[in-house]
């Protein structure tokens, strides 16, 4: 079963996913603590509202303890933000990297003002 973009999770009889790729797909050097918490990521990104570490744990299908564990690194990391007993995407730390990944994506200016050279000599 999929619960994701091309992510295949390992289900129980129920479906509800384990949050764990099967041994036959995963590569031998496959960390799974790295795994779980980008799967913790995930499941945070995709709330709206700030969301409980026992709620996280359920939707990820761990432990509590190991789900704590876990959210206390990534906010210790600045990829989550705790206020009270919630958490939430950080978001300085997120949108620092998705301002590297645009930089990736964006054309260089030779190519852009090539294009915008053809396009004024068409009209």
């Amino acid at each position: 079963m999929s619960t994701g973009a091309s992510r295949k999770w390992i289900c129980c009889e129920d479906g509800v996913p384990h949050g764990r790729l099967s041994d036959t797909e995963a590569p031998k050097d496959f960390v799974q603590s790295v795994a779980r918490a980008l799967r913790i990521l995930d499941v945070v990104a995709g709330s709206k509202e700030p969301v409980r570490a026992q709620w996280i744990a359920s939707e990820v299908n761990l432990h509590l303890a190991t789900t704590s564990h876990l959210l206390a690194t990534l906010v210790h990391v600045g990829y989550l933000e705790r206020n009270e007993r919630t958490y939430k995407l950080a978001s300085g730390r997120i949108l620092e990297l998705s301002s590297r990944l645009e930089q990736d994506w964006r054309p260089l200016a030779s190519v852009t003002e090539s294009f915008e050279a053809r396009g004024r000599g068409h009209r």
